[in-house]
């Protein structure tokens, strides 16, 4: 059993799920929908949804960037990004289109980027079953040949009750000893930080504190921003800035040397 992430003041609200009679099923002929110009973290959790549909049905969902025409024989799943109007900030809604099952239209409307995103894990975790917390419990889904969608499914989440929700990675020697960096760029391997992004994110956060004493051009703070994330600082590094990896050597003093500082400050702060 692999040892979890701190969790630094996350809530989470749980989504309003309705299900009853059923006629529509995903199974390995399921397509997904994603616009060509949806933002890299939409396509990023639309590639771990992906992946998670070759964990129970086999293969791969076909993505396409615009949707066929209806009716069809199988589901396609629409995803809209942040095009949804009436919907609170990071929430979505998920069902029928025109509430009509036989067109095999399931429409992902996420009020924002980060409610599309969270859609998207609702879709994994709802329907196919998806723990969250997969990576750290070693879940491996049942294989099945088909899931079945009732005719008034709908899938949506109430706003969220606090407006930041995340991780604080702390002192994390464990993880970096057991999945070092092998390019030496960052302490944890950036698979493993990947990870750790891909876990908040399906648990409804929105923000990471990527390290105890990370320089800010360490690679994990783009792949985080890649991800969709708000960065946030460890209390060890105020405005990013590593004091305790300041080089042997070097001056430090505000007194004597304060355009050195300022540089260093400006680089951190950007």
């Amino acid at each position: 059993m692999k040892t979890r992430i701190l969790i630094f003041a996350l809530c989470l609200a749980a989504p309003l799920l309705r299900a009853p009679a059923s006629t529509r099923t995903l199974d390995a002929d399921t397509r997904l929908v994603l616009p060509a110009d949806a933002p890299t973290p939409v396509k990023l959790a639309a590639v771990d949804l992906a992946r998670d549909f070759r964990k129970v049905f086999g293969h791969l969902p076909l993505t396409l960037t615009s949707e066929p025409l209806p009716p069809q024989d199988h589901v396609t799943i629409v995803v809209h990004p942040g095009s949804a109007g009436g919907l609170s900030p990071e929430t979505y809604r998920i069902g029928w289109r025109d509430n009509d099952p036989t067109t095999g239209l399931l429409d992902l409307h996420g009020a924002d980027p980060r409610g599309t995103i969270y859609g998207l894990y609702a879709i994994s975790r709802h329907l196919l079953g998806i723990d969250p917390w997969w990576y750290w419990t070693d879940f491996e889904p049942p294989a099945r040949e088909r899931i079945e969608i009732p005719d008034d499914f709908t899938l949506s989440c109430p706003p969220p009750a606090f407006r930041y929700r995340g991780f604080f990675i702390n002192d994390e020697d464990l993880l970096a000893r057991w999945r070092p960096d092998p390019a030496g760029q960052t302490a944890i391997s950036l698979e493993v930080w990947d990870r750790i992004y891909e876990t908040l994110l399906r648990l409804g956060g929105n923000l990471v504190a990527p390290g105890t004493f990370p320089f800010p051009d360490e690679p994990q703070f783009a792949l985080a921003v890649r991800r969709g994330l708000v960065l946030n600082q460890h209390h060890q590094t105020p405005l990013g800035f590593v004091g305790f990896r300041w080089p042997r050597g070097q001056l430090y003093s505000p007194t004597k040397d304060m355009d050195t500082l300022r540089r260093v400050w400006a680089h951190c702060v950007a």
